[in-house]
């Protein structure tokens, strides 16, 4: 019976390992087909989404914004300047440039309310009106504006307040008195 115990042992051995192997070719069979059946879905839900996934609505993101549109940049109209500065912005800049100075009048004209008429005149345009006088004498023809040493920017805003009322003469950049400037009128 020694003899018999050995064979039925590995006769077991032989049925349980039978046993065992097609367990295993049974799990390798349902796992592939769990496999296979979930690449037919994918592949299928991609066929019929046409290849491209719906992107998915988020409620808390930023709306797009339009993208700029190429508007042309608008060009002067007659009323402004290179810098883009109308008529009305120059003439305060204009106006801030007048109060600093003070300009003294004389009238070499000899008509009477001569200089009161050009006082009134350049106070309305901003300026510090230092006074009003008489010229040394009344011979004078045309109208003579002479500035402090050195100040261009001065005579340049004078003689162009001044042409439309009055002839513009001698002008000059040295004069010494208290004022920014004195305007001497002539009598055109």
């Amino acid at each position: 019976m020694d003899e018999q115990q050995p064979q039925i042992h590995s006769r077991r051995s032989y049925i349980y390992d039978s046993r065992g192997g097609k367990s295993k070719k049974k799990l390798f069979a349902i796992i592939g087909g769990i496999v296979i059946v979930i690449l037919v879905l994918i592949i299928g839900s991609m066929v019929f989404s046409g290849g491209r996934e719906e992107p998915e609505e988020d409620i808390f993101a930023t709306p797009a914004t339009q993208a700029p549109t190429n508007t042309p940049t608008p060009t002067p109209t007659p009323e402004e300047d290179e810098k883009g500065k109308t008529a009305e912005e120059k003439t305060t800049e204009a106006e801030l440039a007048r109060a600093k100075f003070s300009i003294l009048i004389q009238n070499g004209s000899g008509t009477a309310g001569a200089a009161g008429r050009l006082a009134d005149i350049l106070g309305d345009l901003g300026y510090k009106v230092a006074g009003t006088e008489n010229a040394d004498n009344f011979e004078y023809l045309e109208t003579e504006i002479n500035v402090s040493s050195g100040n261009t920017a001065l005579l340049k805003l004078l003689e162009g307040d001044l042409k439309d009322e009055y002839t513009i003469g001698d002008t000059s950049t040295d004069y010494d008195g208290d004022a920014d400037a004195v305007v001497i009128i002539g009598a055109e």
